[in-house]
């Protein structure tokens, strides 16, 4: 798949997204982990976190390596 969003890419991200509504599989979100910024695709919604991945999934740092996401730190969603 070819990557959404390209490295370095200025995006606006929505952080009152979730306010009213639950994230979906697909978005694109805006978490922090670790004092910093990661943007990543949710793939998988649990009760209290999800899971992410990368677009480019060869080289990418995701759930596979960080685990899943708290929904506590997801800043918000990446508008298109």
């Amino acid at each position: 798949m070819e990557p959404s969003l390209k490295e370095g890419q200025i995006v606006w991200v929505n952080n009152w997204s979730y306010l009213l509504s639950n994230p979906k599989v697909g978005d694109i979100v805006v978490f922090r982990f670790h004092n910093k910024e990661l943007v990543k695709r949710i793939t998988q919604i649990k009760i209290d976190s999800v899971e992410v991945v990368g677009d480019n999934k060869a080289d990418s740092l995701d759930s596979k390596d960080l685990g899943s996401i708290f929904l506590k730190d997801i800043i918000g969603k990446v508008w298109p």
